[in-house]
């Protein structure tokens, strides 16, 4: 087996550059690229064994490779005496085990946590679509903004005719003069 083989390897799909990217959560720096997935792991491999052997001539440590972690469901926590007595008497409340009790707190907390951070998530790529949505309606509103400008301008400049009637207001009403 060859040392590359054992280090995991991700592929994704990159709409900026149109084509599939391998990366290697060991090797962060390290990336590949290739028109199909097979391709951009074929790459990666070689980027991969250069690097493995570029360390190895160097002297450098290699990362240790990613393994499944087996987990046995058991951990112990310590927490406060109050905390513990606290448990116990909503555990014998509700009829169950300290250990049933707790569990459906964390997974209660956890869901609840999953269900926040999906929210938030969906808030963001709302806040980016009107900000993009009002971005482009900004620079509408810049054209015609300058539009009006360059229009008020123009009509400033203009002598108006050497005799007609203007309105002037006052604060309390309106009247014409003729300007001659």
């Amino acid at each position: 087996m060859i040392m590359s083989d054992k280090y995991s390897v991700s592929v994704c799909w990159n709409n900026e550059d149109r084509c599939f990217i391998a990366t290697c959560s060991e090797f962060p720096l390290l990336s590949a690229h290739g028109d199909s997935r097979e391709e951009a792991v074929s790459e990666f491999q070689i980027v991969l064994e250069m690097a493995i052997e570029s360390f190895t001539e160097d002297n450098i440590e290699l990362p240790k490779p990613k393994t499944t972690a087996s987990h046995s469901g058991q951990f112990r926590i310590r927490v406060p005496k109050s905390l513990h007595k606290s448990l116990v008497q909503r555990a014998e409340e509700e009829n169950i085990s300290l250990n049933t009790y707790v569990i459906s707190l964390l997974s209660g907390n956890h869901a609840s946590r999953e269900v926040y951070t999906d929210k938030i998530d969906m808030l963001k790529r709302i806040v980016d679509n009107l900000t993009t949505h009002f971005a482009s309606h900004r620079d509408t509103l810049q054209v015609y903004t300058q539009k009006l400008n360059l229009l008020e301008s123009q009509s400033l400049q203009k002598e108006p005719p050497e005799s007609e009637w203007i309105t002037r207001p006052t604060d309390k009403h309106s009247y014409r003069t003729y300007r001659a």
